[in-house]
């Protein structure tokens, strides 16, 4: 079976994140917003490791049981807040620029983007117990996977930056490509622990 032309697969992918994109903030706002960030990132976390994400429909895509997922009320809030804090001190920046409002900005970004950093990790995990689910969760952000972290924070904070700076549309997109971006390192940890199992 002959490979797809480039041309052809990015514009699949990008078609691809708008349509998660698209779904992302559609689920978000079904779901409440303020709550609904843990849920809205678990149901596309599911959606896009199914076998074939670019053409099945998510509609039709069958989900796992619903599980209660510890401090979720909680992390959803602080999510919120951050998001908020970071729009809002933007649109304070539009109209009068100042220090303090540049820099609730850099602390709104810093804070949403560590969140949408943790949420995947944190739903990915079987641990039940609260306390030690966001143990091993920081744990794996700050030591066992810090070149996901640092990737993946640098990645997002310039898609913010250009965004921000160039043309708001990007925010629209920007749920689609963290997610597809976190699904490419999540492959790549997949085929790397298949062949260290291979090498022992």
């Amino acid at each position: 079976m002959k490979s797809r032309p480039k041309v052809i697969w990015f514009i699949e992918t990008i078609y691809f994140i708008v349509k998660v994109s698209c779904l992302f903030w559609g689920l978000l706002l079904k779901k409440g917003v303020i709550y609904g960030w843990g849920k809205t990132i678990g149901q596309l976390m599911e959606y896009l490791q199914g076998p074939d994400p670019y053409h099945d429909s998510f509609r039709k895509t069958k989900r796992k049981e619903k599980q209660s997922v510890p401090y979720d009320l909680f992390l959803s809030g602080l999510t919120t807040f951050a998001f908020s804090l970071f729009i809002l001190s933007w649109l304070t920046i539009l109209q009068k620029p100042s220090a303090f409002s540049i820099f609730l900005v850099a602390v709104g970004s810093f804070l949403w983007i560590c969140c949408l950093l943790f949420y995947p990790l944190y739903l990915s995990s079987s641990e039940k117990n609260g306390a030690q689910l966001v143990y091993q969760t920081l744990r794996q952000l700050i030591f066992e996977r810090f070149n996901y972290t640092l990737s993946g924070f640098i990645l997002l904070f310039l898609f913010i930056v250009i965004t921000v700076t160039k043309n708001l549309l990007g925010l629209v997109i920007f749920p689609g490509l963290y997610l597809f971006l976190y699904q490419i390192y999540l492959q790549k940890l997949t085929n790397k622990e298949i062949e260290d199992d291979l090498c022992k």
